[in-house]
């Protein structure tokens, strides 16, 4: 009898091996897809006109002494613009920028360019050079 209950223990065991390794591949497949993506809400519409007054006029395309009528105010605007130290950092970042490109760009793309020098060298009658002269 020890010869038939041990296969039948070896059965139980490879079903109950095979039961746990099915269940934990069901619980693994789902979290290796990728996830749906999520989409913005729609912002609700933008009405037509705003306290019922509606101008094809855009204050974007006017001059800042159009838009404001103070000329103590642009005169303070323009000062502020003009020495504005970030302002400069920035001018100055996009300046190496434009230099970065240009050297890139001279990397694979030939270029020419034209130039005229001359120089004359005058030496001391104290050195060789001079003396030889």
């Amino acid at each position: 009898m020890s010869i038939l209950e041990k296969p039948a223990t070896n059965q139980h065991t490879t079903r109950a091996l095979l039961s746990v390794f099915v269940v934990g591949l069901l619980l693994v497949i789902p979290s290796c897809r990728i996830p749906c993506l999520q989409r913005a809400d729609s912002a609700p519409p933008m009405p037509e006109s705003f306290n019922g007054a509606t101008s094809p006029d855009n204050s974007a395309l006017l001059s800042l002494d159009e838009f404001i009528n103070d000329p103590l105010l642009t005169s303070l605007i323009d000062q502020a613009l003009v020495g504005n130290q970030e302002l400069k950092i920035l001018e100055q970042e996009i300046q190496i920028a434009n230099n970065e490109i240009m050297a890139r760009r001279g990397a694979y793309l030939p270029f020419l360019s034209l130039g005229a020098q001359a120089g004359f060298d005058k030496h001391s009658a104290y050195t060789p050079i001079g003396a030889v002269e």
